[in-house]
């Protein structure tokens, strides 16, 4: 079989030639939050979503600019984002004939065994993603491959290594209707001259097709995004002619002509060099069997970023100076681009040395991904059951089980959002904001008068306000420890995890635990105020001795299930709850362990060798059972212990274990113990 022929082969043939029409190319909006990020602060605008989707929406909508493009490559983020005026941002473009697309990389890490140089991670259900972004309207995509020109460098295995990445990727998305845009990006850090740059970039297409073959793919449903052959960052420039001359040669030696199109990066070019560039690839007078047309971020977006500045007056005179840049371009891929379109802002260079390289070592290809995503899929750690939530919660659970299209739940939640009461404003205070979250939100919550705990938020992001409005309905009028003993495994019930970015999970488990964190300490506030035995009922399997201090008897009491998870702000792990300081001498509110306290932490450490371990004396909150902290009256305690001594044991066996150790302490006054304990894999 010479390439892959499957069920989506004309459609991939029909959309990679669309892209490929002379006169349009590629508007990449593609940048991660982080990298959004750095643009938006050079204009002292902050990186919140209300502001990313406002400079999309200002690219999308912009009049008349439709006609130069053909595609636009977009970020997860934006793929499900809409206009202020509440139209996806996929149906404003389809509307106007221009093709979403959806960056599906998951950036670069340190390829060991080489000197810094990368490959690139994201294979992690990729087929999957590709699938849900097909179902969203994306139907073609983009991954870059990262390569570096020095003495030794670029070296055979990164070539490889990242040739066979771009390939794997490529069949990947053609078999679930995606076309592939092939990115290998050679940087233009160092002093090289324009031979070696143009050497380097032959050997590396020379690998990419060599591997694109062997993995079978449609080169007609295909489309290749190379570097423009030029000289190193830290050499004379030349002329656009002779980058025109070189880099054309080294396309004819090795992109095959059944690809269809080329649309080049503009690598830290200046956008009017890069225009001026492509200009004349396209008068040269050789034969081209492909289209040579563009694909840029910066060189589109540069001026237009600095013209609006953040501010809504602005939006009109960024919008000209956007379309001007995309009618230069299409002129360009025309050969037919006279000047003129440069000005002071087009003529700035847009170059940042080692663009987008990692700044550390990653060991882990996974580590970018959702932690809701990756915790859940241990098979060691069952879901918790849908009949445990709160029955609100189970509700809406099953109100999204029973939609299966991605675009169908994003709509839910915005729903969810636009019907959300608003927090007032006194309320936004920092104590009730989430932390971790790439949007503002906050929380707020108090008891009623039958106890339980009502929820109010809010948040600068219709999407995150539907993630804060689910968790309000869902939680709001139920007992506190209904409310601790829900598992941020739920998100995964939901079946939104693939829906949503990495720090869209993450920032949807910091409401939880937040939330969380606020019902506790009402609980605590309210135990201070009443002095009384009262305990908090249900939670995890917690043994009330009473005063024969067995160990088998079956009653359950005082459930606070894992506090100290919930309320400890030096939690560094997203996966709620799954870090924990072993050796913890401190209490919920910050007080030393008394003498029992630490003879307790002590027995436990030197028999169970734990891996993570917590004694927290919640003594103060039972003032009838002589709870003096500090003293050997301490009567109460809350333990999490995680160990490989309970490997192979049920959850009674490794309670029993824990009762066994510490009958010392039973026999001598200890009233009430609650206990956690978890293998090293269950957490």
């Amino acid at each position: 079989m010479s390439a892959f022929v499957g069920k989506y082969a004309e459609e991939l043939i029909k959309t990679a030639r669309y892209i490929a029409t002379p006169g349009k190319g590629i508007l990449a909006a593609d940048e991660s939050t982080g990298t959004i990020g750095k643009r938006l602060a050079s204009i002292n605008v902050e990186n919140v979503e209300s502001n990313r989707q406002a400079l999309r929406e200002l690219l999308f909508t912009c009049p008349n600019a439709h006609p130069y493009l053909c595609g636009v490559i977009l970020f997860e983020e934006t793929l499900y984002q809409m206009t202020s005026d509440g139209k996806p941002f996929v149906e404003v473009l389809q509307e106007n004939h221009v093709i979403p697309g959806i960056k599906v990389d998951k950036g670069t890490v340190e390829l060991a065994g080489t000197n810094a140089e990368t490959t690139t991670q994201g294979f992690d259900s990729l087929g999957a993603r590709c699938q849900q972004y097909y179902k969203a309207g994306a139907r073609f995509a983009k991954w870059r491959a990262v390569l570096k020109i020095g003495p030794h460098e670029p070296s055979e295995l990164s070539i490889q290594q990242n040739a066979q990445g771009l390939a794997r990727y490529a069949i990947i998305c053609q078999e679930n209707g995606l076309v592939p845009i092939v990115e290998p990006e050679i940087l233009t850090d160092g002093a090289h001259d324009i031979k070696k740059c143009a050497a380097v970039t032959e050997t590396v297409l020379a690998a990419v097709y060599k591997a694109l073959n062997d993995h079978h793919v449609l080169l007609e449903g295909t489309l290749l995004k190379p570097n423009m052959v030029t000289p190193g960052s830290d050499s004379p420039k030349v002329p656009p002619e002779v980058i025109a001359e070189h880099t054309v040669t080294a396309l004819r030696r090795t992109v095959p002509a059944a690809v269809p199109g080329i649309v080049f990066l503009s690598g830290g070019q200046s956008e009017e060099e890069a225009t001026l560039n492509l200009n004349a690839m396209n008068r040269l007078e050789v034969l081209k069997p492909w289209t040579l047309s563009f694909s840029f971020g910066r060189a589109l977006q540069q001026s237009t970023l600095k013209t609006w500045a953040g501010k809504r007056e602005n939006v009109g005179k960024a919008q000209e100076t956007f379309l001007v840049r995309c009618k230069a371009n299409s002129e360009a891929t025309l050969g037919k681009y006279t000047g003129g379109g440069a000005g002071g802002l087009a003529s700035e260079s847009l170059y940042v040395k080692g663009y987008k390289l990692p700044t550390t070592p990653s060991s882990s290809p996974s580590s970018s991904a959702s932690p809701i995503s990756a915790s859940s899929t241990s098979s060691s750690v069952p879901l918790q059951p849908i009949e445990e939530l709160p029955p609100k919660l189970q509700e809406i659970v099953k109100l999204f089980q029973s939609v299966q299209e991605p675009k169908a739940k994003y709509e839910q939640l915005l729903f969810y959002g636009k019907n959300l009461k608003p927090l007032e404003t006194h309320f936004k205070t920092k104590e009730n904001k989430v932390e971790g979250c790439v949007s503002q939100v906050w929380v707020r919550a108090y008891l009623d008068s039958d106890k339980n705990v009502v929820y109010e938020a809010d948040s600068d992001s219709v999407l995150t306000k539907g993630l804060a409005a689910l968790l309000v309905n869902g939680l709001s009028g139920r007992p506190v420890e209904e409310v601790l003993r829900v598992s941020p495994d739920f998100v995964v019930l939901l079946g939104l995890q693939q829906s949503l970015t990495p720090s869209r999970n993450n920032g949807f488990l910091n409401m939880l635990r937040l939330m969380q964190k606020k019902a506790l300490q009402l609980v605590v506030e309210a135990e201070k105020g009443k002095n009384s035995q009262s305990e908090v009922r249900g939670g995890i399997a917690n043994t009330n001795f009473g005063s024969s201090h067995g160990v088998d008897v079956g009653e359950t009491s005082v459930g606070i299930s894992n506090p100290v998870s919930k309320i400890d702000d030096g939690i560094e792990n997203e996966n709620l709850g799954t870090h924990y300081t072993v050796g913890v001498e401190e209490n919920l509110d910050g007080s030393a362990l008394g003498s029992r306290g630490k003879r307790i932490k002590e027995k436990l450490e030197r028999e169970l060798n734990p891996v993570e371990l917590e004694v927290v004396d919640i003594s103060y909150q039972h003032a009838g059972h002589a709870g003096a902290r500090g003293s050997d009256g301490e009567t109460h305690f809350n333990v999490r212990v995680v160990s490989k001594e309970f490997e192979g044991k049920s959850l009674v066996k490794r309670h029993r274990l824990v009762y066994g150790l510490l009958q010392e302490e039973l026999q001598s006054g200890l009233h009430a113990l609650s206990i956690v304990a978890k293998t090293p894999s269950e957490v």
